[in-house]
């Protein structure tokens, strides 16, 4: 390392030398200068011992402004020079290479900034909180116990080897039931090029046995256990979870509580009772059951018992049936009303042409202007009037009403 100052905070490496052989021969040096403040434009010197001398062959991420030729010291001008300037250690560093002798290491200066030293990096804002796993909670629909799935370790979604990479689940039942199977169906467009595979399930010393497993989905049978919960751990190209089952036995019913529990409840601010269902009614006797003739009792047989309700079911069925046959019924009914209405209107006209076809003549031979046609307005007054009215009265002989 180099001595002297420089504000700059300047490091000299020697990375390469090769000693003169013998006496008034010259070595090859070269140096690697590592600056802590990148200043464009700054000027670094090196001023070797009194007796040495120099000669520069090679520079780089610089430009020489004094010495160079047989001096002991050099002057160098921060400069950037290429593409690769701010590449690896180009990226705050200089170097140079120089034939000579060196008795001792070169004492640094640097001079002549050409701005002020800039302000340090603000601090880099909080990361944002770790995401939660992704988990999966079965429906009660699916599984009576429920559960919920949750990925410890995600697949990779590499798409040449990720499915290879071990993942792992971890399944928590909140509640247990020995001798259930629980089927857990996994999703994954590749699960046919690259199924299933289980490495292990824990614990292995009981509490789950892995019953079966396929391409896409695992079959783990749950033995008694104190602990709730198990992991998996397998290969393949799974995406997600689609479904989680439960299999082969029914829930269990809830206990009925016993006569008389009384139970406090704090949320509610009340006392709920549990009482026992009142009995049922007694069966109505007959009023004749019992009679007195002749000072004998006269027990009359019981009546026969009332028939059972029909099924619920059954009477909404009847219900629908009896509604349908109703709407039929009304919906029949009116289209036969419209139909007879129609036929009705359409008799009407029929005849109404027929008597103006026939009282046409008629008002033809009565109307003065014989070219144009009688208005509609009269043709219709004279079909309206019966044919009684508008045949000539007999009155005396030989008299005829006037044209």
């Amino acid at each position: 390392l180099a001595r002297g100052q420089c504000e700059l905070g300047a490091r000299t490496v020697i990375k390469g030398f090769q000693p003169p052989d013998g006496a008034g021969a010259v070595g090859m040096y070269s140096f690697l200068i590592h600056l802590a403040v990148w200043m464009e434009g700054s000027h670094v010197t090196l001023n070797l011992g009194p007796e040495d001398e120099s000669t520069t062959t090679d520079m780089w991420n610089a430009q020489l402004v004094d010495g160079g030729v047989r001096s002991s010291h050099l002057t160098f001008k921060l400069h950037k020079d290429g593409p690769y300037s701010w590449i690896g250690e180009r990226r705050s560093s200089f170097g140079f290479s120089f034939k000579g002798t060196l008795s001792a290491l070169p004492k640094i200066v640097c001079t002549d900034f050409t701005k002020p030293f800039p302000y340090p990096p603000p601090p880099l804002p909080p990361g944002l909180p770790p995401a939660a796993p992704p988990h999966f909670s079965a429906r009660e629909d699916d599984c009576f116990l429920g559960g919920s799935v949750t990925w410890l370790h995600t697949p990779d979604p590499e798409p040449t080897v990720g499915w290879a990479k071990p993942w792992q689940v971890s399944v928590r039942m909140p509640r247990w039931q020995p001798g259930v199977t629980i089927i857990i169906a996994f999703e994954g467009e590749r699960l046919r090029e690259h199924p299933l595979r289980v490495v292990r399930v824990d614990p292995a010393d009981g509490g789950v046995r892995l019953e079966s497993a396929t391409s896409h989905s695992l079959a783990i049978v749950l033995l008694p256990s104190p602990l709730h919960a198990f992991t998996v751990t397998a290969t393949g190209a799974a995406r997600g979870m689609r479904q989680m089952t439960c299999c082969c036995h029914a829930p269990p019913p809830p206990p009925p509580p016993p006569p008389g529990y009384r139970s406090e409840a704090a949320t509610l601010g009340r006392t709920l009772v549990h009482r026992p269902p009142p009995p049922p009614p007694p069966r109505p006797r007959h009023p004749f059951a019992d009679r007195e003739i002749n000072g004998f009792t006269i027990t009359s047989p019981a009546p026969p018992p009332l028939p059972p309700p029909p099924p619920k079911g059954d009477v909404n069925m009847w219900t629908r049936i009896t509604a349908a046959l109703v709407g039929f019924a009304a919906l029949m009914y009116a289209v036969v009303t419209w139909l007879e209405r129609r036929s009705a209107e359409q008799l009407r006209q029929i005849e109404r042409e027929r008597k103006l076809k026939r009282v046409r003549p008629r008002v033809a031979k009565l109307s003065p202007d014989p070219s144009p046609e009688p208005a509609a307005s009269e043709a219709l007054a004279l079909v309206d009037v019966p044919d009684a009215a508008r045949r000539p009265s007999k009155g005396v002989a030989g008299k005829q009403r006037p044209k």
